[in-house]
């Protein structure tokens, strides 16, 4: 008999508004435990905001977020100690540190220079170019590769789930289908549940195993497992919902 999965983290009914404006609109969406959900849709859907939203780090007016299908009032050190990591837009990092420093900031709240060493090495494995440059400072890096920083200091708290705002933003084509190829590789490896916003369609429908499309801050479709209706995704995208 198979396990029935557990909603790790869920928002019901989501209402946030930034003065006169409504970004979620009554949202409702939900992250198992070990699959990549794809939140997408147009510039202005809501998108971030519903990240925000999980995280605690945009005002929720009305409805819930869940965790472990129990009601939380989200703020960044409560979700972060229950295992929650959030890599926000534009690659991070702290530019005059090395990337060796970076990544031991992610592991701030761990005394034990033995365990965070082992935690460095989990992450050089799935970035093996971090650990030939982990005594440069970071802002000799490229944007790829500080993404990757960013990225791996969240990865040093071990986190259940990973909520990725863009990670592409800005990237090569080639520097993105790494990036999507990593961001399988870490769900793969640590069975990490990962809800991503993203812009590139195509690259990540390809590691995704639900997508979730947003427009004028409602959820506007949900697809279920690998069926995505890619004409609704089109449409979102052209404005075309009604």
């Amino acid at each position: 008999m198979n396990k029935v999965k557990e909603k790790l983290l869920e928002m019901k009914g989501v209402v946030v508004r930034y003065g006169g404006i409504t970004a979620n609109d009554r949202a409702s969406l939900y992250l198992d435990e070990g699959e990549i959900v794809v939140l997408m849709g147009p510039n202005g859907a809501g998108k971030s905001t519903a990240l925000k939203a999980l995280f605690g780090l945009a005002p929720i007016e009305s409805g819930e977020v869940r965790w472990h299908e129990k009601t939380v009032r989200p703020n960044p050190l409560t979700m972060t100690k229950m295992g929650i990591a959030f890599v926000s837009q534009g690659r991070r990092v702290f530019t005059s540190l090395t990337v060796k420093e970076n990544l031991e900031m992610g592991a701030i709240n761990l005394n034990d220079k033995q365990e965070i060493a082992v935690k460095i090495e989990e992450v050089y494995k799935i970035f093996p170019i971090l650990k030939t440059k982990a005594k440069q400072n970071a802002w000799q890096l490229s944007g790829g590769q500080q993404q990757m920083v960013a990225i791996g200091r969240a990865l040093m708290s071990d986190p259940k789930v990973l909520l990725l705002d863009e990670p592409s933003l800005g990237l090569s084509p080639k520097m993105v289908k790494e990036m999507f190829e990593k961001i399988k590789e870490i769900n793969a490896r640590h069975q990490t549940a990962i809800m991503v916003v993203e812009h590139n369609i195509k690259s990540v429908l390809k590691i995704a195993h639900r997508v979730y499309v947003l427009d004028k801050g409602a959820v506007v479709y949900a697809s279920h497992g690998h069926n995505f209706n890619e004409q609704i995704l089109e449409k979102v995208f052209l404005g075309e919902m009604e």
